[in-house]
């Protein structure tokens, strides 16, 4: 892999490692937040009506643990839903157990799952925090957000395996730890200066930039093939619509 491919992967996986370290710090005063104006006896509550954090988070780590079992069974999912536009890609072998892996279904699903987690992140920053509903929809968004983690997070190691030699992936991977610590560090202190809406919305933007360097790992002939095969989709449901408006024609005119 080129220099410049390397250096992107270290840069999303630093971005993508910040936003869940921040989030850690971040998630429990914005549920206490909602909690104020939630609902007596919301799912997530304790029985003086503060959030039951204890609870959350193991339902975090097992939305997280869901994640990362299903994940395989993601990746073969998307692979199938590209093909054949997958076959474009010869399928690589990224550990020594001999599974392959194609490189553009799997970055594919990375950057599908930062964007979602972007989607995720910005929901307190949408919700009303005198709604009753709000404590409940940030909880959910953030399970969700955990459930995504637990997806992308094995994508993540076999895009390490295509990209980074074996020999010098413990040397490289320190690019994405530096990032990690400045980013946290930043997070954390800005707190004191801006919201806690705000910050949500800062790691959001770090999981928009990391999708967008993702995509921009996919090769000119990928992107040519799905472009292809889209146009070709575009066509098809333009004639089955067609011709289902031709029928019910024809049906009314006997």
């Amino acid at each position: 892999a080129s220099d410049s491919k390397v250096l992107r992967v270290g840069i999303v996986q630093g971005l993508t490692t910040s936003s869940i370290q921040i989030f850690i710090f971040l998630w429990s005063p914005v549920v206490r937040t909602f909690a104020k104006t939630a609902t007596a006896g919301a799912l997530g509550l304790d029985s003086a009506g503060e959030p039951a954090y204890g609870l959350i988070f193991g339902a975090f780590m097992a939305m997280g643990v869901l994640g990362g079992v299903v994940s395989s069974i993601v990746r073969k999912l998307f692979t199938a839903l590209l093909a054949p536009l997958t076959m474009v890609d010869k399928p690589v072998k990224v550990d020594e157990s001999g599974e392959e892996e194609r490189p553009m279904a799997v970055e594919l699903l990375a950057a599908t799952c930062y964007i979602v987690c972007a989607g995720l992140l910005l929901t307190p920053c949408l919700l009303n925090p005198e709604n009753p509903n709000s404590f409940s929809i940030a909880v959910g968004a953030f399970l969700i957000y955990e459930l995504m983690i637990g997806i992308y997070m094995p994508c993540e190691g076999v895009i390490r395996s295509l990209y980074i030699p074996s020999d010098a992936r413990c040397s490289l991977m320190t690019l994405p730890r530096v990032i990690v610590n400045i980013a946290v560090s930043v997070g954390v202190i800005s707190t004191q200066f801006m919201s806690l809406y705000s910050a949500h919305a800062g790691i959001a933007v770090f999981m928009v930039v990391a999708a967008a360097l993702q995509l921009s790992l996919i090769s000119s002939k990928d992107w040519t093939s799905l472009s292809g095969r889209t146009e070709r989709f575009h066509k098809q449901l333009r004639r089955s619509l067609s011709l289902r408006s031709q029928t019910s024609e024809d049906k009314k005119q006997r």
